[in-house]
């Protein structure tokens, strides 16, 4: 889950060279966040990034990504199996933070 975030962030930062990778622990939780300073994701695809078979990229300056719309899906199941949860904030243009929450005790 963490690496699908991560390989998202690479494919999605074309010619950018950070990645922030943060771990921290608040309220009986670990939260993960993964930001990259890539593409982003245009605000009327936002809600719609973790339903199956959803691919956010395929604008005509950038060509087709290569995706199935699976991984991102995969992710939010596994999540939500673990009584976590999961979200997105992208700002198109500046790139987006992907972050999962998960109980520390279930």
């Amino acid at each position: 889950m963490v690496s699908n975030l991560i390989n998202n962030a690479i494919k999605y930062s074309p010619n950018k060279d950070k990645i922030l990778v943060t771990v921290k622990r608040e309220k009986g939780q670990v939260r993960v966040e993964v930001q990259d300073f890539g593409i982003g994701i245009a605000k009327n695809m936002q809600d719609r990034i973790f339903d199956k078979f959803v691919q956010a990229h395929n604008r005509p300056d950038q060509g087709r990504l290569s995706s199935l719309g699976l991984g991102l899906f995969i992710s939010s199941e596994i999540v939500q199996r673990h009584r976590g949860r999961i979200g997105c904030i992208s700002d198109p243009g500046k790139g987006s933070t992907f972050h999962f929450s998960l109980p520390l005790k279930i």
